[in-house]
């Protein structure tokens, strides 16, 4: 990654996996429209000799012994000058890069007071692993003016009102990089994908001009076959594999589905189901369910699930404890044409899903059986 040295202003690439890599700051900036600095941000050489945000910035940079400084955008920016492979670069180990910045500097410029600083268009653009990343205590917001106006840890309830992530994960009570896929998904209202992709724990060979829709399918699959990480099936698409068929959308069943609640669900690996009231729970079978695989006929996923009527209900290995009774996070699939029609009942079937989930006792999956699923995926992954 190319970043500036602190004291010169020189371009260096550096390898931002490697440990032994030096003490580094971020700058992160919001301007109006208008504002020329916009422009000179986008390009290394042009951000250190003319940029006045930069020049400003560099005051902090003295004071925080910082040996090189990078600006996201660029990296990051449309208007980048960086080269394909650095960008691509830059996507994939951004969550990492920022996490381990010693000074992280965020510039409002286009509010005056912390009154203002949810109406930034920094919180309508940033991608949310910038937001995310940092630890709490290293990451500093400064108006028009820069007049500082807190740490994240200080203004965490307004960040947490301005974007969709909770007060928890932007002071690291728990580490973002663990949390669900789904729950990741939800602090993402902007669609922003390219740059939370870090934020997964995945690798992914990212084409030149690949479209981000299709890069979010990429990471779902990748995530469903890596990580066996179900609450993929509880995300829309292009995030996940939830899609839906219009003419099912207003029966009784399915307004009767819940949005999934992420804090309190529990992940169980389907090859190793150790959990006692699991265990107790379950209908026998010979061998444990096949891993999530990516088929020319959709995404084959191996299910424990009921027959309901027209459609099924199907346990996404997730649990989650409501007032001290445990329940399986179920979803409700509704059968597509079925490749044969002999084996709809028994073997396979393609499938659909709002992603809404319902909740069962655990002890009712004793009437579930296995059954392979196919979830279609749009575009070329």
């Amino acid at each position: 990654m190319r970043v500036a040295e602190t004291a010169s202003g020189k371009g260096v690439n550096v390898n931002p996996a490697d440990p032994q890599l030096r003490t580094y700051s971020v700058l992160l900036w919001a301007l109006p429209e208008t504002n020329p600095e916009r422009n000179l941000l986008c390009d290394l050489d042009m951000t250190v000799r003319k940029s006045t945000v930069y020049k400003r910035f560099r005051n902090f940079l003295k004071m925080n012994q910082c040996t090189y400084v990078w600006v996201d955008s660029w990296s990051l920016s449309e208007s980048s000058t960086a080269p394909f492979a650095e960008t691509a670069e830059a996507v994939l180990l951004l969550y990492e890069w920022l996490k381990k910045a010693e000074f992280i500097c965020v510039y409002l410029g286009d509010v005056g007071g912390k009154e203002e600083i949810t109406k930034s268009s920094w919180f309508r653009q940033v991608p949310v692993v910038q937001l995310v990343a940092p630890p709490p205590r290293r990451m500093h917001f400064y108006d028009r003016d820069w007049k500082y106006l807190g740490d994240k840890g200080d203004l965490v309830e307004r960040l947490s009102a301005a974007t969709s992530v909770p007060a928890y994960i932007l002071l690291h009570v728990r580490d973002p990089k663990f949390a669900l896929y789904g729950e990741k998904v939800s602090w993402t209202p902007n669609g922003v994908a390219r740059m939370w992709i870090s934020l997964l724990g995945v690798t992914i060979n990212i084409p030149p001009r690949l479209p981000d829709e299709t890069l979010c399918r990429l990471a779902a699959v990748q995530v469903l076959q890596s990580q066996e990480d179900y609450t993929a099936l509880m995300c829309r698409k292009p995030f996940g594999l939830a899609s839906w068929r219009e003419e099912h959308v207003g029966d009784e069943f399915e307004q009767s589905l819940q949005e999934p609640s992420w804090p309190a669900m529990q992940l169980h690996s389907p090859a190793n189901i150790k959990s006692a009231e699991l265990q107790s729970a379950l209908p026998r079978f010979s061998k444990p369910p096949d891993s999530p695989q990516l088929t020319p006929r959709g995404m084959l996923v191996t299910l424990f699930a009921k027959n309901v009527r027209t459609f099924v209900i199907a346990w996404t290995y997730c649990t989650m404890e409501i007032k001290e009774e445990f329940y399986a996070v179920c979803i409700r699939v509704t059968k597509n044409t079925p490749f044969d029609s002999e084996h709809i009942q028994h073997d396979y079937f393609q499938g659909a899903t709002s992603g809404k989930v319902c909740h069962v006792r655990v002890e009712r999956l004793r009437g579930f059986e296995l059954k392979n699923i196919y979830f279609s995926i749009e575009g070329d992954v």
